[in-house]
């Protein structure tokens, strides 16, 4: 199963009902794919929700720094 790690903003973000941002996310691990639904970690390493992604694992990695570029819909994230 794959998990985002996000940052203290994202997860912020997140409680208001936000999309998941790249450049919210610290690391991605896991090989998931486009689609799949990953679970979403806090920087205390709580699992936070889950979210079904539009990026596979590669790209979340490759796209970290990106500012427009979304990981997660608002409408396909559930937090915990």
């Amino acid at each position: 199963a794959g998990q985002i790690l996000v940052d203290a903003g994202a997860e912020k973000a997140l409680q208001q009902r936000k999309s998941l941002l790249t450049i919210g996310i610290k690391k991605a691990t896991g090989a998931f794919t486009a689609g799949e639904v990953v679970q979403l970690m806090n920087e205390a390493n709580e699992i936070i929700g889950v979210a079904k992604v539009k990026l596979d694992c590669n790209e979340v990695n490759n796209q970290i720094q990106q500012k427009n570029s979304i990981a997660a819909h608002a409408n396909d994230i559930v937090l915990f």
